[in-house]
C-alpha cells in the first residue's frame, strides 16, 4: 500500500514539475527581447556608422580631436580621456603614413548589435627607389547597439589579425 502511495506522489510531482516547466519555457520563447536590433534599424545604423567614419577620417587627417568629438557619446572626464587616447592613436599611426582612403567592407550581424567593418588605407613615402611608396591597410570596427530607443555607437577600434 505504501509503495503505491509513493509512486502516486512521485508521478504527481513529476507531472506538476513537467507542466510548470513547459509553461515557463513557452512564455520565455514567445517573449520578445526589448533591446534586440531589428532590420528596420539598418539604414539608421548605416548613417550613424558612416557619419562617425567621416568624422574619424577628418580628425585623423587633420590630427584634430575636435572634428571627431561631436560624434562621440561621451562627455566630461570620459571625453578628456578620449582626447588623450586619440593623441596616442595619431602618434602610433604615423608609422603607416597618411590616411589616403577608407571604405566600408560590410556588416557583421549579431542579435543585439551590428558591427560595421571598415578598411583604412595608409600611404607612406620611402627613400628607396625600389619601393617608393608603402601601402598599409588596417581594419576598423564600429559596433552599434540599441540603447533604450536610440541607436548608439558602443565600441570602436582597429582590429589586427
Amino acid at each position: 500500500m505504501n509503495i503505491r502511495r509513493y509512486r502516486f506522489d512521485a508521478l504527481f510531482f513529476a507531472a506538476l514539475i513537467f507542466v510548470g516547466g513547459c509553461r515557463s519555457a513557452e512564455v520565455a520563447e514567445t517573449a520578445p527581447t526589448p533591446r534586440q536590433f531589428s532590420a528596420a534599424d539598418a539604414a539608421a545604423a548605416e548613417r550613424l556608422g558612416n557619419d562617425y567614419m567621416q568624422a574619424l577620417a577628418s580628425a585623423l587627417r587633420e590630427r584634430d580631436f575636435e572634428l571627431l568629438s561631436p560624434q562621440l557619446p561621451f562627455s566630461g572626464v570620459e571625453l578628456r580621456d578620449r582626447r588623450a587616447t586619440f593623441a596616442k592613436l595619431c602618434e602610433s599611426l604615423e608609422r603607416f603614413g597618411e590616411l589616403k582612403d577608407f571604405r566600408c567592407l560590410g556588416w557583421l550581424d549579431q542579435s543585439l548589435a551590428r558591427d560595421q567593418v571598415w578598411v583604412l588605407t595608409f600611404e607612406k613615402k620611402t627613400p628607396s627607389d625600389a619601393l617608393p611608396v608603402l601601402h598599409t591597410e588596417l581594419l576598423y570596427l564600429i559596433r552599434i547597439m540599441r540603447n533604450e530607443n536610440e541607436l548608439e555607437i558602443v565600441k570602436t577600434g582597429f582590429r589586427f589579425l
